[in-house]
């Protein structure tokens, strides 16, 4: 799913049998890296700054260890590299919750539902508050942590 706060894209698909034996993990990856290739051939991420939510935390270790003992996962991470430097943008992969998911509606766009979370037109900001400190997210921090 993508959001360049004028427009939200995204892609349902069905997993054909030439991928049963791949890994959860890699059939995720690839999903969203092939997904990346399309954007920046059509120029709409060229220079752009992207973040990549998943709840998936071995793309995500993947991705900032820069290598993999699976040699698939290895070279999605090439390629996001590649992407990054042949089209001048800087990709942020982070990890969120599998229930954060949830409420966004990634997670139920994955199953064909549209009509959820950001799907239903909420604000993609709202489900992923990256621009609030720990503090601002949690009031309550503060006071515990000068306990």
């Amino acid at each position: 799913m993508l959001d360049d706060g004028n427009k939200i894209s995204y892609r349902i698909g069905v997993w054909g049998r030439d991928t049963e034996d791949e890994s959860s993990n890699w059939r995720e990856f690839e999903n969203i890296v092939s997904a990346i290739e399309e954007d920046t051939r059509q120029g709409s991420l060229i220079g752009s700054h992207l973040i990549m939510a998943t709840d998936n935390q071995v793309v995500e270790a993947c991705f900032y260890k820069g290598n993999s003992t699976s040699k698939k996962l290895y070279n999605l991470v090439l390629r996001v590299r590649e992407l990054e430097l042949k089209n001048s943008m800087k990709i942020f992969i982070t990890h969120v919750s599998g229930t954060r998911m949830i409420a966004q509606g990634t997670d139920g766009l994955s199953r064909g539902s549209v009509d959820q979370g950001v799907g239903s037109g909420e604000a993609m900001t709202k489900f992923f508050p990256w621009g609030l400190s720990a503090c601002q997210r949690s009031p309550r921090l503060e006071t515990w942590i000068k306990s």
